[in-house]
């Protein structure tokens, strides 16, 4: 246990087996007592609850009265940043994280000591934008799934462990609970949890406040995929003469799908249905079906040789927000807003991506201008890992003169990049939004086979910030 006086200090207290019975009933954290007759001990070097040089022990002859001092705050949070806890933690003290979750996993069942044990991965974000992974055991994991059983999905979730564990696994520090003295809160009604949330709403345009659902294993398979595949850009996508899939680095800078970024879809084939009322007939299989929504959602991204559409459908884009189709449309409805855009995608804007992009057939022989995304991932980790795999630089990064290599040139006064000419208007310096309307009369589903064609020609021209 930690015992704190009313100067805030904290030292690292231990009651041993013999003395437990006699003890453990008359101790409840967050109240006051006087000790005597404690042990004074210096601590272990292998493993320090606190940065006290010392350890109490209790003894049989040990001493506990109850005491009431309002001078002794019941909580005192002592927070490590997540820079230091990932570039000089020390695994030997037990620390306290405040930060909001943006990624859990499933919880998984672990054999160990002849037991199942419960484990869930998090993903932590602090107000520096700074990642951290944390690994929760048991009742913990518990927690995190009760939690959300009832959680509103748009509302940020604020989390603080105090005396938590710092784990170094494959040379990152992580963090974990300690099985018997991490406390653990979730948007807790305090100082500490709203003075977070106002810092982190001023930052609503920088952090996603949103939770994505992640599965360990699918992450790996994602991760070993993308750095395996094939590294392309924009214009080798663009210019391909046969059927392929690549690797590409490409910033999203707009929703080309935002007046229809869904479809109903059949439940058995995922193909697009027709509607009727309230009944849907599906041409795939060629009957009545039930319905229900998917993703389609189209971006105009860019690299440093050019722009292209990407279409993104149900499975890619459930996985990046971690949340579907239908939870979204059924939140836009109780919230009276079904005809605007929902601010998930907000997310997508002005975001650097990792895509594995499949160039199809349609792509090919009917140049089908719209590439499908078969997997993406923005985990700071993984770009990383590409671009030092192909030696690449930050798109921000390119040298100013790059332009006379037709690459884009990056400033503040002139955005210089392949566009799509037929989609510019002379009044605005923006794309023109394309919809899933525009492509409502064609199949779709997942595997991207949208049964249309379009032979546009592309032009190099010069957008001048206003």
């Amino acid at each position: 246990m930690v015992l704190m006086d009313q100067k805030g200090v904290k030292i690292h207290a231990i009651i041993r087996q013999a003395h437990m019975h006699k003890f453990i009933k008359m101790l409840k954290a967050g109240m006051c007592y006087i000790f005597k007759n404690l042990l004074v001990a210096q601590t272990d070097p292998k493993f320090r609850a606190t940065h006290h040089n010392y350890k109490l022990s209790f003894m049989g002859n040990t001493t506990v009265t109850d005491f009431v001092d309002d001078k002794i705050p019941t909580i005192d949070y002592q927070f490590m940043s997540f820079h230091d806890i990932t570039t000089s933690g020390d695994e030997k003290y037990l620390i306290d994280v405040i930060g909001h979750l943006i990624q859990r996993s499933d919880t998984k069942g672990i054999p160990k000591d002849g037991k199942t044990h419960k484990l869930m991965d998090l993903i932590l974000q602090d107000l520096e934008g700074i990642k951290l992974n944390c690994t929760l055991w048991d009742t913990f994991a518990e927690d995190i799934d009760v939690f959300f059983a009832n959680h509103n999905q748009g509302e940020s979730v604020i989390i603080i462990l105090q005396y938590c564990r710092i784990k170094t696994y494959n040379g990152k520090n992580n963090i974990t609970n300690s099985y018997y003295g991490t406390t653990m809160t979730i948007n807790p009604k305090s100082k500490e949890c709203e003075d977070y949330k106002e810092k982190l709403a001023m930052r609503d345009e920088l952090f996603t406040q949103s939770v994505s659902h992640i599965s360990s294993q699918r992450s790996i398979f994602i991760s070993v995929d993308l750095l395996q595949t094939n590294r392309m850009t924009i214009a080798d996508v663009v210019e391909s003469t046969t059927v392929a899939n690549g690797a590409l680095l490409a910033k999203v800078i707009e929703i080309e799908s935002e007046d229809k970024w869904w479809y109903e879809s059949c439940v058995t084939c995922f193909k697009k249905v027709e509607t009727s009322g309230t009944t849907f007939y599906c041409l795939n299989c060629d009957t009545m079906v039930m319905a229900v929504p998917r993703f389609r959602v189209q971006v105009k991204v860019i690299d440093d040789t050019g722009s292209a559409s990407f279409v993104m459908f149900d499975r890619v884009i459930a996985q990046l927000l971690g949340r579907s189709a239908s939870d979204i449309i059924t939140g836009l409805r109780k919230e009276k807003l079904i005809g605007l855009f929902p601010r998930e995608f907000d997310a997508l804007i002005d975001k650097t991506f990792l895509f594995k992009v499949d160039i199809s057939s349609l792509n090919v022989a009917k140049k089908w201008s719209v590439y499908t995304v078969n997997t993406m991932s923005n985990d700071d980790d993984l770009i990383q890992q590409f671009r030092t795999l192909q030696s690449l630089m930050h798109l921000d990064d390119e040298d100013d003169n790059s332009v006379e290599n037709n690459a884009p040139q990056q400033d503040d006064n002139l955005k210089d990049f392949i566009i799509d000419c037929e989609e510019v208007t002379p009044s605005s310096k923006s794309l023109k939004k394309k919809t899933a309307e525009d492509v409502q009369d064609y199949n779709l589903s997942d595997d991207g086979a949208t049964q249309m064609s379009s032979t546009k020609v592309l032009k190099k021209i010069k957008i001048e910030n206003e």
